[in-house]
């Protein structure tokens, strides 16, 4: 049974000051030894990050995620520039022993989801938007499956942190956003050392039909992050683990694989 966190992973809002000119947010400060950044400015700065660190920091996302569906939210806007970390080390700070942690911030494009199970209004960042959400009809007032376009985003997000770059490419913004509904995902050579469970949880979590991807849930159970962050979900991945996900290879016990 996964142990409960002591710390939601979100951004806390601390107050809200108002002037006739301005209004400011007074939001918590990550890291007291000044260690605290965004993922975006983190992967820039590292060019990629190694799979345990990248599986700690899913591993809370997938935490807010989960909590996030509780209670009927969708962000919307899951990218690496409003996933704020700490604990990382990079700034002469010693790094965390569980490595870093995240949380996410930015929830300006946040809504419900309708009684209907249903989001409305087409919005997000190029390159990381669920391709539901890049329907055309989207754009005109239809609906679309809320439960889980952010997971399609913190896959892109993964992908990033894994290799350094993203997985949708388009020389002008409309072609990025036919690569982005398309969601077409390529594991080039720069994959080569990336082990076979962390790109296994990519694709799932990159599936363009959203009855076919992984739910947040099911990724924090993915061997992936049980085996590189069970500190963070308190459960340990096993064969059976490994056998639920497709990934288990016969007469190798304790080893995931893809069949």
């Amino acid at each position: 049974q996964r142990q409960r966190r002591r710390q939601r992973p979100f951004l806390r809002l601390g107050g809200f000051f108002e002037t006739r000119e301005s209004a400011a947010l007074e939001l918590e400060l990550l890291g007291g030894d000044g260690d605290g950044t965004d993922l975006f400015r983190l992967v820039s700065k590292r060019t990629r990050l190694g799979e345990d660190e990248a599986a700690a920091i899913m591993a809370d996302v997938l935490f807010g995620l989960e909590e996030m569906g509780r209670a009927g939210v969708a962000h919307r806007d899951i990218k690496p520039a409003n996933i704020f970390v700490c604990g990382h080390g990079d700034n002469g700070s010693a790094a965390a022993a569980d490595g870093p942690s995240a949380k996410i911030g930015d929830f300006g494009m946040a809504a419900f989801v309708g009684p209907d199970g249903l989001l409305r209004g087409r919005c997000g960042t190029p390159g990381y938007v669920a391709p539901e959400i890049l329907r055309s009809d989207a754009g005109r007032g239809g609906g679309y499956p809320g439960g889980k376009v952010d997971v399609f985003s913190a896959g892109v997000t993964l992908y990033v942190m894994l290799c350094g770059y993203e997985p949708f490419y388009g020389e002008t913004e409309r072609e990025l956003v036919a690569a982005n509904r398309e969601a077409r995902v390529e594991f080039d050579e720069d994959w080569d050392g990336i082990s076979v469970e962390g790109r296994d949880l990519v694709e799932k979590m990159l599936r363009p039909n959203p009855a076919q991807r992984i739910d947040a849930s099911a990724a924090l159970r993915h061997p992936w992050i049980t085996r590189r962050a069970a500190h963070r979900t308190g459960r340990r991945s096993n064969v059976q683990d490994c056998n639920d996900y497709g990934m288990v290879q016969e007469g190798i016990p304790e080893t995931c694989a893809l069949s």
